[in-house]
């Protein structure tokens, strides 16, 4: 206690040999003893300092890590994958629970999450696109998550798709012509049938246009009715 009135430092009676407990009960702060060198297993536990105290001390994820805290203790306090990034690689992150959406805010890229076994899935809902996975060496049979549409921008080939288990009405809505779904080796039954659909799609939608037309058409001769109706009523009114 003399010592600190009489100006000495936490970190230079750390460097004395002073013990950290010595120097908490003479007056120093946690902050000070951080300040002074003192790690965060020094002080845990001191007067009952939680790990969520030292978290808010200041203390990095990596001062945690030398300290001999494990990753998994660190995320549980609220270290983000960003904040620990430094200290474990991918595979260590995602056994401490981070999701393929939290290690892609982190910077890890679609490959190196593939390479610890994330699934297609998981990238696709953290955000990644199809041409991206494709890159990174997800196959297509992995990329049916994705839309044909999607898969088609991302460069895969109707023969692809067809392989992968699209129909041919699949694939056409997703843009690809005759020619391609041809080249596929879709079956001329299979392309006539896709034309087939479209043509009485399109005969329904023009059959709803035409009822939707004759019921406005009905409604307006009921008002039109209506109006002479009361009209005729009022004037027969007016002569008695």
């Amino acid at each position: 206690k003399q010592l600190k009135e009489g100006g000495f430092s936490a970190a230079e009676l750390r460097s004395a040999g002073f013990h950290h407990g010595l120097l908490y009960l003479s007056g120093y702060t946690a902050e000070e003893l951080k300040s002074g060198g003192y790690t965060p297993r020094d002080l845990f536990g001191l007067l009952n300092l939680s790990l969520p105290d030292l978290k808010q001390l200041g203390f990095s994820a990596a001062e945690f890590k030398s300290s001999g805290f494990g990753g998994q203790q660190l995320s549980v306090l609220g270290f983000s994958a960003i904040e620990m990034k430094s200290s474990y690689n991918i595979e260590e992150l995602k056994s401490f629970g981070f999701s393929a959406s939290q290690l892609k805010s982190a910077g890890f890229s679609a490959s190196e999450m593939r390479s610890v076994g994330f699934y297609a899935f998981e990238l696709k809902s953290a955000g990644f696109e199809a041409a991206v996975m494709k890159s990174a060496g997800y196959t297509i049979e992995e990329l049916t998550v994705f839309s044909p549409a999607e898969m088609k921008g991302a460069g895969f080939s109707a023969t692809g798709l067809k392989a992968a288990g699209f129909s041919a009405r699949d694939l056409s809505d997703a843009g690809y012509d005759i020619p391609q779904l041809k080249e596929a080796g879709y079956s001329a039954e299979d392309i006539q049938l896709v034309g087939a659909i479209s043509e009485a799609g399109e005969a329904a939608d023009f059959a709803a246009s035409i009822f939707s037309a004759m019921r406005g058409m009905l409604k307006k001769k009921m008002r039109d009715e209506t109006d002479e109706n009361s009209a005729n009523f009022q004037l027969k009114n007016r002569k008695f």
